[in-house]
């Protein structure tokens, strides 16, 4: 093993070559190269991804996402208020949200096509308003317990919405949440979360 290679779970990682391809050696490299170790790579998931970048928002947050071949978008970072779009030159149908980001902000997510299925974390209590707004072919939700808040209109639009799941930790969903959500029945949602608003419209 020469001295850029480390191993992760026995596998052999070229820690150098993927590091200063994607910029970690810059002006902050030695703080960046640190998180690096700590984040290291086994060869099966070093050649499984496509894309890495981050972005930094108006706001001075950054989110960091990585899209793999298999088409999933992971987010880590930050999030802000407003639409989020992402310049990528790979296709996803994916989105996993990962562990640290708290809120899901107002309109991040609205119109993406593209997505199919969604994972929100733990650490996520509070989806915003029109989050994953008139995201048409979006079939699928995964949410985890830790969730408290969906804001209105937070799928609303969402025609093939078929799967969600509520956790235990939910306790205010709002007015027009699933408006639209046609494949979704009436009932879905359990007693004690009923609210006075309309939450499928009308």
């Amino acid at each position: 093993m020469t001295q850029a290679e480390f191993t992760k779970k026995g596998k052999i990682v070229n820690l150098e070559d993927y590091y200063t391809d994607n910029g970690a050696f810059d002006d902050d490299g030695w703080v960046r190269f640190i998180k690096a170790l700590g984040n290291l790579m086994t060869v099966e998931e070093y050649n499984n991804f496509v894309e890495v970048a981050d972005i930094e928002w108006p706001n001075g947050t950054i989110a960091h996402y990585l899209i793999t071949r298999d088409g999933v978008m992971h987010i880590s970072g930050g999030l802000w208020d407003g639409i989020i779009k992402f310049e990528t030159t790979y296709p996803f149908h994916e989105l996993v949200i990962e562990e640290g980001i708290t809120v899901i902000g107002n309109f991040n997510f609205s119109e993406w096509n593209q997505l199919e299925e969604v994972t929100i974390p733990h650490s996520v209590e509070e989806i915003g308003r029109a989050a994953f707004w008139k995201c048409q072919n979006l079939k699928r939700v995964n949410l985890a317990e830790g969730l408290k808040v969906i804001g209105p209109d937070a799928f609303g639009g969402c025609k093939a919405l078929e799967t969600i799941n509520f956790p235990k930790s939910l306790h205010e969903v709002w007015e027009y949440a699933f408006d639209g959500c046609d494949r979704l029945p009436d009932d879905i949602l359990p007693d004690e979360l009923d609210p006075s608003g309309c939450v499928f419209g009308d």
